[in-house]
């Protein structure tokens, strides 16, 4: 016992250097000269490290990067800003400042011109999703997750559409609406149909079996659990 709390202690030390590190590191490169968009990267890795070590100057670096990009005009910046800090707002139970958060995100994004802009939209409605849920919005918490979906489907992102037909599964769970929540496992089987990976295999047989499991429909359960057995 001894010697495994001595061993976590040094890993501890250890990943707390490394972060420490990385803070002193962007720091330096802030204190410097720095192309604008450069600059809004590293303020936007600076917060992001500082959750973990100090909420309070994650949320100052936040402030500090909004203003920043808000001030550069870099709207896809501001959108990623507003995206990355509702997480920290939501994680410390700070969810209408996170909800205002990700509405602020959609505002910048939907100004951009960024390629990857769309993405990062859908990904705003995904959080959202979870925000609202949180507050008890049941329809909106629907509403956000269709939205995601419906970018994620024509933009083909596989991977997050997987996951977003998983969490609406999901949710119908906790509401108890079991034929929905077989409708979204057996859309996302489908999903996992087109990528033929083997873990969205695995997910999304086992999500299906849960959802026949609510419903009593035991022996059905049991196929879907043998077929994801291959894929374990």
């Amino acid at each position: 016992k001894k010697l495994v709390a001595f061993a976590f202690f040094v890993f501890t030390g250890i990943i707390a250097w490394s972060q420490q590190h990385d803070i002193d590191s962007l720091e330096n490169q802030l204190n410097g000269t720095l192309p604008d968009t450069s600059r809004a990267k590293s303020l936007s890795q600076l917060a992001m490290k500082y959750e973990t070590v100090d909420t309070l100057k994650s949320i100052q670096t936040y402030k500090k990067l909004i203003a920043f990009t808000i001030n550069k005009r870099l709207d896809y910046y501001s959108g990623l800003a507003y995206f990355n800090q509702s997480f920290l707002l939501k994680q410390n139970q700070h969810l209408k400042e996170a909800k205002e958060s990700l509405d602020s995100a959609l505002v910048y994004y939907k100004k951009s011109d960024n390629p990857n802009t769309e993405f990062r939209i859908a990904q705003v409605y995904t959080q959202l999703s979870n925000v609202v849920k949180d507050l008890g919005d049941y329809k909106a918490t629907v509403d956000y997750q269709l939205q995601a979906i419906s970018v994620f489907e024509k933009l083909d992102k596989t991977g997050s559409l997987l996951v977003a037909y998983i969490n609406l599964s999901s949710f119908y769970k906790q509401i108890s609406e079991f034929e929905k929540q077989e409708f979204y496992a057996l859309k996302s089987l489908d999903v996992a149909r087109r990528t033929g990976k083997q873990d969205d295999y695995f997910k999304a047989y086992r999500h299906v079996a849960f959802a026949l499991c609510q419903m009593n429909r035991y022996k059905e359960a049991k196929q879907y659990i043998d077929s994801s057995k291959p894929y374990y």
